[in-house]
């Protein structure tokens, strides 16, 4: 199967998929612990007291090689996570003592994880619904060597199947890449589009289209609404001037031609619906003329026609930023005034997204918002305490956000189909239902 991408991937390990095209692919080399999909997983979890759960592999789950996969094996990737990866260790601080090994209060030997008769016991910190947790694929085994830290790409555990859930068993480590997937660079919808209608890819990307251009071509459609959030970020003193100017533009603007579902606040969606606005524009015509934008957008997502359409009107000057540079140019590059993007993190929870606002925090409140944060169970929010946080996020931080995406594609019509589960990552999955 010919995969069209927006962007290709840097590396396939499930823990360090940060950036947005790598988080969805992880999911066709990997398969979560836990899923839904009853192929699809690894293993299942029981629960068996209010801070107890089992997890037990699936007869016959096995890494690409042929091996079986064990439960030692998930031992030593959390161990890596937690000795390697700062930013995502965070999200096992709901495993006993997690927490205090992160911070080298105590060894991983004294978290809440031990196995016995083949079966791995997990001890929780406080109540937490453990299944939807391991359904994202960073949490899933990667296969370790002493020589080489990581093997490569390709050597993901899976459970054989014969109808096209997981690709094949390799048992020679080829490279992930083989005669039977491929993806394929499209640079732009149109491009997508040609080489969909040309058979070179049987599958679109997801973030080029809107839904005009989708619904020209044939094939089954797949939708999901996706945890990735499309937002402004403001740089210099000129942006954080407008920014409420800018927030009530958002509101007032309609993006179903874009691949949004608009969102009125920073984090806690109250509906999955379309908000009606009228388009009438907020801006004073005379100033505006005098007034330029210096916009950065990403090659990757969104696309020049709804930057223009948003800051219609202004003046606008666009730079093209590399994905790659993002950062760099919100830390250090003086000449835009305002980066559009998009913002996600590895796992969707309270937690992450909340600390994932700090960088975008003006420096000076910084400390008085993560204060904020340690006074509150971020696990257990009430109504107020959400208002209270979204209330100092739209008056402190530098990110002003405008909605989700949507997961929009065509696959044709093959035996080997492609979904994307709610933790935005693809999966081999039965036909389904044309639309």
């Amino acid at each position: 199967m010919n995969i069209g991408v927006d962007k290709y991937p840097k590396e396939l390990i499930p823990f360090k998929a940060f950036d947005y095209a790598t988080k969805s692919l992880v999911g066709l080399f990997y398969v979560p612990l836990v899923s839904k999909q009853v192929k699809q997983s690894l293993a299942n979890v029981y629960k068996y007291n209010e801070l107890g759960w089992r997890l037990i592999l699936k007869e016959g789950a096995k890494w690409s090689n042929g091996q079986m996969v064990k439960l030692e094996d998930i031992l030593k990737t959390w161990e890596y996570i937690l000795e390697n990866c700062p930013l995502f260790s965070k999200e096992l601080d709901w495993i006993k003592n997690w927490k205090m090994a992160r911070k080298r209060k105590c060894s991983f030997n004294s978290v809440g994880l031990k196995v016995k008769n083949n079966v791995l016991y997990i001890e929780l910190q406080y109540p937490i619904n453990v299944t939807e947790l391991l359904s994202n694929i960073g949490f899933t085994p990667v296969c370790f060597n002493l020589e080489k830290d990581i093997l490569p790409v390709g050597t993901g555990a899976f459970v054989p199947s014969n109808d096209g859930y997981c690709y094949e068993s390799n048992k020679e480590f080829k490279p992930y890449i083989s005669n039977e997937m491929k993806l394929i660079l499209t640079e732009s919808p149109e491009d997508a589009i040609d080489k969909y209608k040309n058979n070179i890819i049987e599958v679109t990307p997801t973030t080029l289209f809107d839904s005009r251009l989708l619904d020209k071509i044939g094939g089954t459609k797949i939708c999901q609404i996706s945890n990735v959030h499309v937002g402004l970020v403001l740089l210099t003193k000129k942006a954080k001037k407008l920014k409420n100017i800018i927030q009530k533009r958002i509101v007032e603007t309609e993006y179903q031609f874009h691949n949004i579902r608009k969102t009125t606040n920073y984090f806690f969606s109250s509906s999955n619906d379309f908000e009606v606005f009228n388009t009438q524009s907020i801006f004073n015509s005379n100033k505006a003329e005098k007034e330029i934008l210096r916009i950065g957008v990403t090659n990757y997502y969104p696309n020049l026609e709804m930057v223009a359409h948003f800051f219609k009107d202004y003046i606008t000057h666009l730079k093209v930023i590399p994905l790659d540079s993002l950062n760099e140019v919100i830390i250090e590059d003086e000449s835009i005034d305002i980066v559009y993007t998009l913002f996600t993190t590895a796992v969707v929870n309270d937690l992450t997204l909340l600390l994932s606002y700090i960088p975008f925090i003006e420096k000076e409140f910084v400390e008085e918002y993560i204060r904020l944060l340690n006074q509150r169970n971020i696990n257990n929010l009430t109504l107020l305490e959400k208002t209270k946080i979204n209330n100092f996020l739209k008056e402190y931080s530098q990110f002003v956000p405008i909605g989700n995406i949507y997961h929009q594609f065509k696959c044709k019509n093959s035996k080997q189909i492609l979904n994307i589960d709610k933790n935005d990552t693809y999966y081999w999955g039965s036909k389904i239902d044309e639309v």
